[in-house]
């Protein structure tokens, strides 16, 4: 197996059974499984120490090996002259994407203001890059008389640093943006913004089709498409004499541009939107960008110690500032709209919307913007029918989270939560496998349920169905009539066998949940098939719901 480090590919054996990578069935989770097969990546394992051993030689490519070996110098560089582990995490982010080392909830944090781009290379750290090229290649005489030795720079240079970064999807449709653009400078061929774009996502699904689900690729091609179709127009609302005010404005209008066609995605995908990004974006972009330059020069002046201790602290500085300016506009009351829902069907109703408007108002077309308000009413009854749909809504969840349990009781918009009490502290693991359920259900409100779900020991009644949970060992008890149960959810690898359980309960169901251990459920699972008794097993099969 290939594996790799700071300077290169290596050899790994491994003495350990793969498995194939699986969901984990839980309602509206991301799909690791899929997520993983378009990365070529079907088999995974769980290794110890013990498990596997590392082979001496090196059998990565030079040119690999080069890319890994800058990407390790940077991070030391950066280590060494900003200090501050926040500050210093951060500068990696920002300059080659290196995001290890990165606070959870400060990400958490630009997520929640709109900024999250910052610290995911995108076009903008490229664009900013080829600007500074540009500029230095007109300050060194024999590449700016050669137009064809200043391209050859230029995309090397932005080849090299997208590699460096890790080619995320937006890193690469920059690139490929970028040379095209550069190749045509050098024969004085300039071509529509438009055509650069196709071309650019053409030749990047030709290498990768599977990029078209990326939602970094998604959202960087939405962005740049928005700034180009709507920019010019919503500059123009307003114009300002001073370049103090004109400035802000034009990084608004693009912020405006950009956010209004990755919306519907950004719902979609993440189901919150910053209700303050214009205002964060107005701070964060120009300091990110200070930010950036200077770590360039840190690194490039990183043999002149003095100068790059100063530029350190000047980076340090400025890092500072952006996170405390982020998590400041994080704390203000609904900065954030959270708990979005939004379904396929809708995302691609309300992209007709936007794109019907905007060709309406652009190109004064009435006809287009009568079919926009079609579009509006139909979109309103998708969301008409789904609050009706939410009125009726009764559901039990069993979920699929190892070494836990965790059950929802859904009526409408509330829920009633059982679970191991560490679960509600785990924010990784709730977030992973409860809160999209939660946000697909729209189930927004905790509650005991009064009158819908009452409890009695080990025994739960929801409406007309009667749950037994089991998470230790039963006393035995005879009885002379079996007690008729829906559902018998075991747990916690409790001490108890299906036959004699089945001697007193008579039960639909048997429901072994994801704390349990492998081995156990087998157990169970045999005893219920010698048994002929219905069983579903959630590590295996994924969630269990049942709508009453």
């Amino acid at each position: 197996m290939n594996t790799r480090n700071g300077t290169g590919y290596k050899r790994i054996i491994i003495k350990k059974q793969t498995q194939e990578i699986k969901n984990s069935g839980n309602p509206a989770a991301f799909n690791y499984a899929r997520y993983c097969a378009f990365q070529q990546i079907f088999y995974q394992a769980y290794l110890k120490k013990t498990d596997w051993i590392l082979l001496r030689e090196n059998n990565g490519n030079q040119f690999k090996t080069a890319v890994f070996a800058t990407q390790k110098f940077v991070v030391a560089v950066l280590n060494k002259y900003i200090n501050g582990n926040d500050e210093a995490a951060l500068a990696k982010a920002l300059l080659i994407g290196y995001k290890i080392d990165l606070d959870k909830d400060l990400v958490q944090a630009y997520s929640n203001v709109g900024v999250v781009h910052l610290i995911a290379i995108s076009g903008m750290h490229l664009a900013l890059i080829y600007a500074l090229l540009i500029w230095l290649i007109s300050k060194i005489p024999y590449l700016k008389k050669s137009k064809i030795a200043g391209v050859a720079v230029i995309l090397l240079c932005l080849w090299f640093f997208s590699l460096v970064t890790g080619a995320s999807g937006s890193v690469l449709r920059s690139a490929v943006m970028f040379t095209f653009i550069a190749a045509g400078n050098a024969f004085n061929k300039k071509a529509s913004i438009y055509n650069s774009l196709s071309a650019s996502a053409f030749v990047l699904l030709c290498y990768d089709p599977f990029m078209l689900w990326d939602v970094g690729f998604q959202l960087s091609y939405l962005a740049v498409l928005g700034i180009v179709v709507a920019h010019k127009y919503i500059y123009n609302w307003f114009y300002f004499r001073t370049k103090i005010l004109r400035e802000p404005w034009k990084l608004i209008s693009i912020s405006l541009a950009a956010q209004l066609f990755t919306l519907p995605v950004c719902i979609y995908y993440f189901h919150q939107f910053p209700l303050l990004f214009l205002l964060s974006n107005i701070i964060a972009i120009p300091l990110s960008t200070i930010i950036l330059w200077a770590c360039i020069a840190i690194v490039i002046l990183s043999p002149i110690s003095f100068a790059a201790l100063y530029l350190g602290k000047l980076a340090w500085a400025a890092i500072w500032l952006l996170n405390h300016f982020i998590v400041l506009i994080d704390s203000i009351p609904f900065s954030l709209w959270s708990g979005l829902s939004l379904p396929k069907s809708a995302t691609m109703v309300l992209y007709l919307i936007f794109i019907l408007f905007s060709f309406a108002f652009i190109r004064k077309n009435k006809t287009a913007f009568k079919f926009a308000l079609v579009f509006v009413l139909i979109f309103t009854g998708m969301s008409v029918y789904k609050n009706f749909q939410l009125m009726s809504q009764k559901k039990m969840i069993v979920y699929n989270i190892p070494l836990n349990k965790a059950v929802d009781f859904i009526v409408r918009n509330k829920y009633c939560f059982i679970a191991d009490p560490a679960l509600s502290e785990n924010s990784l693991l709730f977030d992973y496998n409860i809160k999209p359920a939660r946000i697909f259900f729209m189930a927004s409100s905790e509650s005991a349920l009064p009158g819908v779900l009452a409890k009695k020991n080990n025994f739960y009644q929801f409406y007309n169905s009667r749950i037994l949970m089991i998470d230790t060992a039963l006393n035995r008890f005879s009885v002379r009539t079996k007690v008729a149960v829906d559902y018998i959810i075991f747990s916690k690898n409790s001490l108890v066998n299906v036959a004699d359980i089945a001697s007193v309960f008579n039960c639909k169901k048997y429901i072994f949940d994801g704390s349990n251990s492998s081995w156990k459920i087998e157990q169970w699972k045999k005893e219920c098939e010698e048994l002929h008794l219905q069983f579903h097993s959630v590590p295996e099969q994924g969630a269990f719901v049942i709508n009453l």
